[in-house]
């Protein structure tokens, strides 16, 4: 969570807070009235001359209202400083503000102010002159209450120059009253619009106080304390978290909930714990996640739940920060479970307003969550959260309220009708979702974890189940040196896996004590069975000999890993004794009557030519071994057959092997895959996931989660079928089971799409590598050795480029996606790499038509919109930064089929880095002709004319003539169509009359460059 404040015990406003003493000041004080001495009261007067008809007021300027009502007017220009012309100004200025920006003393007064008067309608307050109120004459917020709705009209009314004839502190406070008057309005607006939110103005907490489903003298409400949770290691608590997961730390801001009455509604919590206090707005924010959490939790238990039980300082992440312990929260779910389902039957009369009544309150707080989400409905954000804690704060409680309706629906499964409003209540689609993802992704990212792992396609998988999403969450990263390790990872990559330095890289010991000398593989005999085109293997002989023998006529384990744990070096080089040993004991153990093997470290020389076979042999390499090893450190160190099967695919799917290039190839061409955990080898899909060389099978004791009741033993709890994306390639051979073995008879090539979506998330240090390291998959016309032979510093790109030539009948889509391009001539259209392939391009020709590439360029199909004229593209049209990309927008206006029909959509772009702004774009580019008027979001692609000013494309899109060869266009960027009003009206920025002109898109054949 951010740090707000400095201070030991800060207020999480503001970091200049004047509220860390006057919050608990305020605590104690109220906005009656104010029985004080005489003597220590002082007259006050309305700061305005026009002002009449306000009650005199004689008020404590001790009072912690008073303070911070001088402090308002201290932070605002002084109006030696003003010149009364200015003022309207001013105003406009102060207007534009949020609440959020003035000094913390605002904030307060503003809550003050509603909660002492909240109309329907602010705005009819300041219409006809000061509302019917009975003002205390000794109540400072009366006093700025009937000063500010006397003032405002007579302000609206008035000239400058009436500012002008007043003493410099009426002008002030003027200044002030109208802030608090504007301030006031909008937050009495924010009140009004809140309909599930816990707090007392609610449209939820008024129609609850007028109609309560059960009283509390109905039930009895039991207490507990520390002693009576369950310990973590209890069966009941490890089947809950295999069941519904579990919940996360929620931060805990130390809102009032001890030695207040039992509520058993989120309306008598918040109403019991305002009552008579002057609240700050942090302090609702605090009642708020009180109320979600604690006030749900013993509303749905029936039990009173001491702040001791759950509250407990925080992990080092988080500074040790208070929060509401998820351990603890799991504890209490475990307790009430097993208290419900043995308490003895009791009457149907009894259990089902209960069970009703629990509904109401799940899917309150959950539509709670929801409506806090938006900006006008927040609770959190007008307390001085900022957007990341609110959103963590969401997510957490999120992940707190769904378990706790999953163990509610397992303990009514026996009320039909309430289980199944449970189940919806659980299954309906939910506005906060992104922020219990978002939540988790934080709270891992502190946790030392990669942020390249923690991927938007692993956390989307994971997010479709609470309980994945959660376990994730609370796994510890594996750290192997440093939990600062990923500190230079981003979200593009992880810089410890790769290796840009191979000059003082050094293989690894298997234990850091040893000290062993180095062992090597006869060069020459390497190199003899490299140039007769066979695959060198080897023969360990349990001391330092290590002999070379051909792969034909010895059945050999061909290893699969990573550099960064330690096992990569060339044959000149060899690896630790004791690193050879662990191999060869490995394969000794999979091939007891042979143990041969083979690892690129020992098989690989790092001479140039021999070492470009070795790499084209790898294909064959794998795919005639008897069974892959995969050796990873993290896998080995956190998988182990003891462990829930779902924890250790979780821990495959975030680990270094499924994260590089090469691996791909490696688990793909395997007959027989096996993964190294704690115990040894284990053939990942017979054992782990329940698969057999005839596909997928389901696991013993596999429950699916559209079950209505949870499953009755801690086994399988999501569907294989929703597991196996979170490691593509396991999905990939449940789907082609004879990939490997039919791989030189089959007569499809694996599609261009399917390659890139196993390629997604993998990376290798060396961009050129990339093809190499998947020759297997390339289509059959591809000539590897054609590819190999390109090097130079420009490689990567030259090599991509070849690669499309080869292929040569490629996707339309490719030029409409974000992604990265390449800067060669002709091909600025072209993706950069497989790998980065956008995931929306994931499409055969047949969904969007297909182009030929040529050395020129991609020669393609389009429906071409022409603008009326060229229009440049500014840093006035900058919207951002965006995947490395800079994001640009704009309106256009687009003629219809009619010429009295116009539409006005939205344009963005997602300008590539090496280009230089201005840009200059002719036309759009797009796959489908009624693209500008089509209800939704449309890509396409932004061109300009190459060989002349753009007339000759408008021309041939008017008149819908053709020539007699394809218009050559220049890519600039891809770009996105907008046609929904409502955000067209909040993205619009530029004067209609400014914005570019757009016809009728035409189909016509292109040349892109």
């Amino acid at each position: 969570m951010r740090v707000l404040c400095s201070d030991p015990d800060p207020c999480p406003i503001r970091p200049n807070c004047c509220l860390g003493c006057a919050r608990d000041q305020l605590s104690k004080g109220s906005y009656g009235s104010q029985n004080t001495n005489e003597k220590e009261r002082t007259p006050r007067r309305p700061p305005w001359t026009l002002a009449v008809g306000v009650p005199k007021f004689s008020v404590n300027k001790d009072h912690v209202s008073y303070i911070h009502y001088s402090q308002c007017i201290t932070h605002l220009p002084s109006p030696q400083a003003i010149n009364p012309h200015q003022i309207p100004t001013i105003l406009f200025d102060l207007f534009q503000m949020k609440l959020s920006q003035f000094h913390p003393s605002f904030a307060v007064i503003v809550n003050l102010l509603v909660d002492r008067y909240f109309p329907s309608d602010p705005d009819d307050a300041f219409l006809d002159g000061p509302p019917d109120i009975s003002y205390d004459s000794t109540s400072m917020v009366d006093y700025i209450l009937s000063s500010m709705l006397a003032i405002m009209p007579q302000v609206r009314a008035v000239d400058p120059g009436t500012w002008a004839n007043q003493p410099e502190g009426d002008i002030s406070e003027g200044l002030v009253l109208c802030c608090l008057a504007h301030q006031w309005r909008l937050e009495c607006r924010r009140r009004r619009a809140a309909v599930w939110s816990p707090m007392p103005w609610s449209r939820a907490s008024e129609l609850e106080t007028e109609k309560t489903a059960l009283t509390e003298s109905t039930f009895t409400v039991q207490s507990i304390c520390e002693e009576d949770l369950p310990a973590e290691n209890d069966p009941g608590v490890r089947f809950l978290q295999s069941t519904v997961g579990h919940p996360l730390d929620i931060p805990w801001f130390g809102a009032p909930h001890d030695d207040y009455p039992f509520c058993h509604t989120l309306s008598t919590y918040t109403m019991s714990r305002r009552r008579g206090k002057a609240q700050t707005l942090f302090d609702d924010a605090a009642l708020w996640v009180s109320a979600l959490s604690l006030g749900v939790l013993e509303a749905t238990t029936r039990t009173r739940i001491p702040e001791a039980v759950l509250v407990r300082p925080g992990s080092t992440e988080t500074g040790g920060r208070l929060v509401l312990s998820g351990t603890r929260i799991l504890r209490l779910l475990a307790y009430w479970r097993y208290h419900a389902t043995r308490s003895g039957p009791a009457s149907y009369s009894q259990t089902l307003p209960y069970a009703q009544a629990t509904v109401r309150l799940l899917e309150r707080a959950l539509s709670a969550l929801d409506e806090e989400i938006g900006i006008m409905t927040s609770v959190l954000a007008p307390g001085g959260l900022v957007q990341e804690v609110k959103l963590d704060i969401v997510g957490s409680i999120a992940l707190t309220i769904i378990p706790l309706a999953l163990v509610a629906r397992e303990i009514w499964h026996a009320l039909p009708e309430v289980s199944s409003s449970l189940d919806q209540i659980i299954k309906k689609e939910r506005s906060f979702y992104p922020a219990m993802v978002g939540s988790c992704r934080e709270r891992m990212y502190r946790a030392g974890w990669c942020p390249y792992t923690l991927s938007d396609r692993l956390l989307g998988i994971l997010g479709q189940s609470t309980l994945f999403l959660s376990s994730i969450a609370n796994l510890p990263p594996y750290i192997r040196r440093d939990r600062e390790e990923h500190r230079n990872c981003n979200r593009s990559s992880c810089a410890f896996y790769t290796i840009s330095d191979t000059t003082t890289y050094v293989p690894r010991h298997a234990h850091p004590a040893c000290t062993c000398e180095f062992s090597r593989p006869p060069l020459d005999s390497v190199i003899r069975l490299l140039s007769e085109g066979q695959i060198p293997v080897i023969i360990y002989d349990g001391v330092r000999e290590l002999r070379i023998e051909p792969a034909q006529g010895h059945p050999y384990v061909a290893v699969s890993h990573v550099w960064a744990d330690g096992m990569g070096s060339t044959t000149e080089d060899g690896l630790p004794t004791c690193m050879v040993a662990r191999v060869a004991r490995l394969a000794q153990t999979l091939l007891p009557k042979s143990g041969a093997f083979w690892i690129d470290a020992l098989c690989i020389p790092a001479n140039g030519e021999m070492r470009k076979r070795a790499i084209k042999l790898m294909a064959q390499t794998y795919r005639d071994a008897a069974k892959v090893l995969v050796i990873d450190e993290c896998v080995r160190k956190q998988c182990s057959l003891s462990k829930p099967w779902e924890e250790n695919l979780l821990r495959i799917a975030t680990s270094g092997w499924v994260r590089r290039i090469w691996t791909l190839q490696e688990g793909l061409l395997a007959r027989e895959l096996w993964v190294e955990f704690a115990e040894g080898p284990v053939d990942i899909e017979e054992s782990l996931l329940g698969t057999s060389s005839k596909g997928i099978a389901i696991p013993p004791g596999f429950v699916s989660t559209q079950s209505s009741s949870l499953p009755s033993s801690p086994q399988l709890s999501v569907s294989t079928g929703k597991l196996l994306p979170l490691v593509p390639l396991f999905g990939f051979r449940a789907r082609h089971k004879d990939f490997a073995l039919n791989l030189d008879s089959s007569s499809q090539d694996t599609p261009i799409s399917d390659i890139a979506e196993l390629l997604l998330d993998r990376t290798t240090t060396k961009a050129e590598d990339e093809l190499p390291a998947i020759s297997s998959l390339l289509p059959r016309q591809v000539d590897l050795d054609a590819i190999l032979s390109i090097t130079g510093p420009d490689a990567a790109q030259r090599r991509i480029q070849a690669f499309l030539l080869q292929v040569r009948e490629l996707s339309r889509g490719f030029a409409l996606y974000p992604m990265p391009r390449l800067t060669l001539p002709g091909f600025s259209w072209a993706p950069r790499a497989l790998a980065t392939i956008a995931g929306t391009v994931h499409g055969e020709i047949s969904r969007y038509g297909r182009g030929i590439c040529t050395k020129e360029g991609l020669l393609a199909e389009y429906f071409v919109a022409a603008f009326d004229k060229p229009v440049s593209v500014t840093d006035t049209h900058r919207l951002g930064n965006t995947t490395g990309d800079e994001m640009f927008g704009m309106h256009v206006v687009h003629r219809t089929s009619t010429s009295t029909s116009i539409s006005e959509p939205w344009v963005s772009m997602w300008i590539g880095s090496s280009r230089s702004i201005p840009v200059t774009i002719d036309a759009l580019l797009f796959l489908s002709e009624n693209a500008l008027n089509a209800g939704r979001h449309v890509w396409g692609a932004a061109v300009c004319g190459a060989w002349d000013d753009g007339s000759s494309i408008r021309r041939a899109t008017e008149d819908g003539t053709a020539e007699s060869r394809p218009r050559r266009l220049t890519y600039v960027a891809p770009c996105m169509v907008l046609n929904d009003t409502s955000v067209k009206r909040l993205l619009s920025f530029q004067d209609k009359e400014g914005w570019p002109g757009i016809g009728l898109p035409s189909s016509s054949w292109v040349l892109l460059q």
